[in-house]
């Protein structure tokens, strides 16, 4: 008997568990069917007259899911309404749907680089960007749209061609053009971006780079010379282009960008000779930036320094000559060794006299720096060509303080030397001398009008 009723009360649970079940599947047919009626509503809403009621539409399918696949044709014809609502609300739904809507990447590429709405572009935006490699039918269209007159639609697009991944010669050679070409900074840099991630880092696009500099547009010259001087050395037949836009371009923002090229590259790009040659022959303008660059690159020898010199006294422009002094002292104060190779020079009488007094006037402009030769500077002063003594005499006088022991030879230049020149020069150091000292302290009597020292005055 009580076997029976554990029978009857099993087989009663059996019948519940199919019941829920039929019921389950039952609920989940009609959620079906509902499902499905509501696509097709929501699809025939799409062709309404009132565009509130075709954006509800959209945004309807889009709470289907992927369920509304079947209206992907459908909303791919709505991404042509004149409504933006109705088209960036058809966008989302596309997004909804997931990969059955991968056939609207090329009207979703045609959307970002066209659409007149900014919500539009950046929605068919993030819809591509979703969809990443799935989109890659649409590259064609993506490499279109880089011609946008929007820069904020090129980056859009080169972020997406990114996303996408795909690398085929027409995206290189695009991107590579945008480099170049582009004339926004952040787009340039969002392809630089799109390159590296497509395998093709800057350095691998050096031969692109360097043809570049011969191209008749000056952004795209200016540009190149930018990216080049990012490398951590230059590519072949770089150095050379480089020195030739310094001398020879019309513009001046590419001769900047070059001449920071090469500054960037040092003394191991090997433009050194080379630009010696500009700031001997070039126009103003190109002698200016030669002796800029040289000065910023370093690793001057005698050849360097002789030019710098000699442009630094001689050039007749004042510009070029103050950019050669310029270079000369930031050369003496960066390079190890340079200050007493510049004394050496002046010194050697087998120089022409105005080099030697450029290499001289060089060494007074480092001031109390150029201490450690204010032997080197008497000698100077004692002996030479007229132009030598009187750029020694001011290099004494600049070292204030620290060429004290310099103040009798400057004493007997002023009272005897032959070129007036070079006895203003040496009195009015020998003056400046003391009063420095005398301010800081350090112990020299303060000189009466001829230049002696006042009567009782002690040395401190």
């Amino acid at each position: 008997m009580g076997s029976e009723r554990a029978e009857n009360q099993a087989m009663g649970t059996v019948r519940l568990a199919l019941a829920a079940v039929v019921l389950a599947l039952a609920a989940g047919a009609a959620t079906h069917v509902r499902a499905a009626d509501d696509v097709g509503y929501w699809s025939q809403q799409l062709g309404s007259s009132d565009p509130e009621a075709r954006a509800a539409a959209a945004r309807g399918l889009a709470l289907s899911g992927n369920e509304a696949a079947v209206a992907v044709p459908q909303l791919v014809e709505a991404l042509r309404d004149e409504n933006a609502d109705v088209r960036r609300a058809v966008i989302e739904a596309l997004m909804s749907i997931g990969r059955p809507a991968d056939v609207a990447a090329k009207p979703l590429a045609q959307a970002l680089g066209r659409d007149t709405h900014p919500d539009v572009r950046r929605a068919a935006q993030r819809a591509l960007e979703r969809m990443g490699s799935r989109a890659s039918a649409a590259v064609p269209e993506l490499v279109d749209a880089l011609a946008a007159e929007d820069p904020a639609v090129r980056r859009a697009v080169i972020g997406v061609i990114g996303a996408v991944g795909v690398r085929t010669q027409a995206v290189e050679r695009s991107l590579a053009r945008v480099l170049v070409a582009d004339d926004e900074p952040r787009v340039r840099s969002a392809a630089r971006d799109a390159l590296s991630t497509l395998g093709r880092p800057l350095a691998s696009l050096a031969p692109e780079l360097v043809a570049a500099l011969d191209d008749p547009e000056p952004r795209v010259r200016r540009n190149a010379s930018s990216w080049l001087a990012q490398l951590d050395a230059p590519p072949a037949g770089a150095v050379t282009k480089l020195v030739d836009i310094v001398a020879r371009d019309d513009d001046a923002d590419v001769r900047d960008a070059a001449g920071d090229a090469l500054k960037a590259y040092g003394p191991e790009g090997g433009a050194n000779a080379a630009l010696v040659e500009v700031l001997a022959s070039a126009a103003s303008d190109a002698r200016e930036k030669a002796a800029e660059v040289l000065g910023a690159i370093g690793g001057a020898g005698d050849r360097e320094l002789v030019a710098l010199a000699k442009s630094s006294l001689r050039d007749e422009d004042l510009a070029v000559r103050l950019a050669s002094r310029g270079a000369l002292v930031k050369l003496a104060r960066t390079q190890a060794g340079v200050m007493d190779e510049l004394m050496a020079l002046g010194q050697r009488a087998d120089i022409d006299a105005d080099v030697r007094a450029g290499c001289v006037d060089a060494v007074g402009r480092l001031s109390e720096a150029a201490a450690p030769v204010v032997p080197q500077l008497i000698g100077s002063l004692r002996e030479g060509p007229e132009v030598v003594r009187e750029a020694a005499a001011r290099a004494l006088g600049r070292v204030g303080a620290d060429a004290a022991e310099a103040i009798p030879a400057l004493k007997q230049a002023e009272a005897w030397d032959r070129s007036q020149d070079v006895r203003d020069a040496a009195g009015k150091a020998a003056r400046h001398i003391r009063d420095v000292a005398v301010a800081s302290g350090r112990g020299l009597a303060p000189a009466l009008p001829d230049g002696s020292s006042a009567p009782g005055a002690e040395q401190r």
